[in-house]
């Protein structure tokens, strides 16, 4: 990401917070990420895992606190989030003002790197490096974990790429699959957010997304074109960075 980017200065209190991704939503949040994530956990609670740009902190309060990984931490090019999680979790995040030299300055560190909805913020032209950092920085057998907005959703992706100035490029399952491949990644999966049955904001939820899948189905089905694997808002993949040849 852009060193020093004013756009993110301020980006919690003057953006993100407008959305609703507030701290008084944290535990259901949290709920939602560990339901869609938690299959992707390592076993160690010793496990090195590293977020860049971890926003209201709730994946890394819900990875530290909740389920007790030790070596869980962040990194963020906005010192107004830096401030905020080492308020939740104090020495849990880094500043850095660029966070591909932050990657790179740590070679093979990390067994988990979580990327969530932050790969929409990189200039196109910067993407491809980024990435292939991220790979850099995981240990051999280490895995990514991204979420970003899905432009393949025809109710939401269009509202999602333009709802923030700082978007610079829209994803669908293909192209996040083209780019980690092309970024060195291996056993490239797209997949689904998940939301808990809960009663009843939950079960409400999941039953209008089964409604608007099938809906959206049948439209791409109608214009011809292949049915996207993935359909709801958020697009989530996983990639792992390959064991070295001997």
């Amino acid at each position: 990401m852009p060193p020093e980017n004013p756009d993110f200065r301020d980006y919690l209190s003057r953006h993100y917070a407008h959305l609703g991704d507030q701290a008084r939503h944290r535990e259901g949040k949290k709920r939602q990420l560990l339901h869609t994530y938690r299959r992707l956990l390592p076993s160690s609670l010793d496990a090195a895992m590293l977020e860049i740009g971890p926003g209201f902190g709730q994946l890394l309060e819900a990875l530290r606190k909740d389920l007790g990984y030790r070596n869980a931490a962040a990194v963020d090019v906005s010192r107004e989030v830096v401030d905020f999680c080492n308020g939740l979790l104090p020495g849990s995040t880094t500043y850095a003002e660029d966070t591909v030299a932050y990657l790179r300055a740590n070679p093979g560190r990390w067994e988990r790197v979580f990327v969530l909805h932050v790969i929409e913020h990189v200039p196109r032209g910067d993407v491809a490096d980024f990435v292939r950092a991220i790979r850099e920085a995981l240990a051999p057998g280490g895995r990514v974990v991204i979420e970003l907005p899905n432009a393949a959703n025809m109710l939401t992706g269009s509202y999602l790429r333009w709802a923030d100035l700082t978007h610079e490029w829209g994803y669908t399952e293909q192209s996040m699959r083209q780019l980690l491949e092309s970024a060195g990644f291996a056993q490239v999966e797209c997949f689904e957010e998940r939301i808990p049955l809960e009663f009843p904001k939950g079960l409400a939820a999941n039953a209008f997304r089964s409604f608007a899948r099938f809906g959206q189905r049948i439209a791409y089905k109608g214009y011809e074109l292949s049915v996207p694997k993935v359909l709801t808002p958020s697009l989530c993949a996983t990639a792992v960075r390959p064991a070295e040849r001997p």
